[in-house]
Formats: structure tokens, sequence, C-alpha cells
């Protein structure tokens, strides 16, 4: 899946989205159309962000609080179980070729 990364920016004083870096070629939802992937969600630029990169500190552990973050970490983690599962069936396609007399 693909999430987009600064997808605008929110004025930390009015809460105005200002899309800095306009998509000019349809964004992230449209590459995951072209690519036949998920489109997970977008992340705005964020100065919270910045702060907890520089600093170490994890950005989701409840120092931040955005309006899609709940929907965020619901397809990251729905994400991951499908990844699991598309791993544990590769793994098992891999015992059976293994195993094939050819």
């Amino acid at each position: 899946g693909v999430i987009e990364n600064m997808s605008g920016f929110v004025c930390p004083k009015c809460q105005t989205e200002t899309q800095i870096f306009p998509a000019t070629t349809g964004g992230g939802e449209k590459l995951c159309q072209e690519m036949a992937v998920r489109f997970l969600g977008k992340l705005p630029l964020d100065p919270a962000l910045m702060k907890c990169c520089e600093d170490g500190r994890p950005y989701l552990a409840g120092i931040h609080s955005h309006e899609d973050e709940d929907d965020l970490k619901a397809a990251i983690k729905a994400e991951s179980a499908g990844q699991r599962a598309l791993r544990r069936v590769m793994e098992d396609l891999k015992r059976e070729l293994d195993g094939a007399v050819i």
C-alpha cells in the first residue's frame, strides 16, 4: 500500500490546509489505481512530525492528534496483517516447490 507523504500543510493556528506541493499527475490515489495497490492515506507536512523525528520520539504515541490518526493506525494494522498472511502463503508455496519432483 501507499501512504502519500507531504500531501498538504495544515496551519497549526487556523487549521487551514494548503497544498504546497499540488499533485500534477494525480497524486498517491491515482498511483495506487494505476499499480492496483491499496491507498492507505495521506500525511500532511507537520511540524510536530518533524520535531518527533529530530528528537527520536514516536509520532503516534499520544503526543499528536490528527483527525485521520485512527484511520491511519487501522490501515497500517490491516496492511501488516495482510503482509503476514502473504508471507505465510509464499513460505508454503516455497516449501511445496522445494519438495516437488520435476
